[in-house]
């Protein structure tokens, strides 16, 4: 299954693509609130971790 990750700090980030392509996942990580509703527009995602505190576009102008 694929997910969309959106995520600005780099650390959690990869730990969090690390435990999710570990698991079986396939995972598409963006860093900012632009990239992210461009990305979740096109679809696809079953499902999608949304981080609140972003770049450019906050998280719940994403949502």
């Amino acid at each position: 299954m694929r997910v969309l990750l959106v995520e600005d700090d780099e650390m959690i980030g990869a730990n969090l693509q690390q435990a999710l392509e570990g698991a079986g996942w396939s995972v598409d990580w963006v860093r900012d609130g632009v990239f992210a509703a461009n990305a979740w527009s096109e679809g696809g995602y079953a499902c999608v971790l949304l981080d609140l505190g972003l770049p450019r576009d906050d998280g719940l102008q994403v949502l």
